[in-house]
């Protein structure tokens, strides 16, 4: 391997590294991302299909990290509102979105996921809260309690605001932790490589409505 080859984050990210441009195929136009964004932002083909599946003109992205999911919901033609915690990781958005033509469709707010979303105004939300890094699947059942923020208050947040929303699970996820937050939900799996690796469950976001209006997937 040249050097040039190597993951700048460390050898135990080189899996992640090869991989780069499959999470922005215009990586080599200078797409930033650190350590944590190099292994847990959505791959760019994902990200355009969750997109496309979400009803709705503004979507709110729960967990921007270094923008794979806005821009993808950006380039499907969505409207944006996202936030992260860390705002050396929402500048890292904003440029990358800067490289894909869309930074102007997406609103960058730093702060706490519900602190946000109670004073924004969307249609749809993404929520892919993190899963405690690349050794979650190590776990023998992933569960709701171990997402940071919880799971659970996620879903219940959405509900209460009555908005579809998507949630993207790790592959390892126990699905009977579902039971009882929602009548109803769809799941689709997304391959990688030939494997699964992780699932996306869209909700109508009415824990009693039987069904959701999704477009097709």
């Amino acid at each position: 391997m040249s050097m040039s080859d190597a993951s700048p984050f460390g050898a135990d990210t080189q899996r992640y590294w090869d991989k780069r441009k499959s999470l922005f195929h215009r990586f080599d136009e200078g797409v930033h991302l650190d350590r944590e964004g190099l292994y847990s932002v959505k791959p760019e083909a994902i990200a355009l299909e969750v997109a496309e599946y979400l009803p709705g003109k503004v979507v709110f992205d729960a967990f921007c990290g270094v923008g794979g999911s806005a821009i993808g919901f950006a380039r499907k033609g969505k409207r944006v509102v996202t936030c992260d915690l860390s705002a050396e990781r929402l500048a890292m958005a904003r440029h990358n979105a800067e490289i894909y033509g869309v930074a102007d469709r997406i609103e960058f707010i730093h702060g706490d996921v519900f602190a946000v979303a109670d004073k924004a105004e969307f249609d749809c939300a993404s929520f892919d809260p993190a899963w405690g890094g690349p050794d979650y699947y190590k776990k023998e059942r992933f569960t709701l309690d171990m997402f940071s923020p919880d799971g659970r208050k996620l879903i219940e947040y959405a509900q209460k605001r009555s908005v579809p929303f998507a949630f993207c699970l790790p592959k390892n996820f126990d699905l009977k932790e579902l039971s009882g937050l929602s009548d109803s939900f769809k799941l689709t799996e997304h391959v990688v490589d030939g494997a699964v690796q992780f699932l996306t469950a869209y909700f109508s976001g009415n824990k009693d409505q039987k069904g959701a209006s999704f477009s097709s997937c």
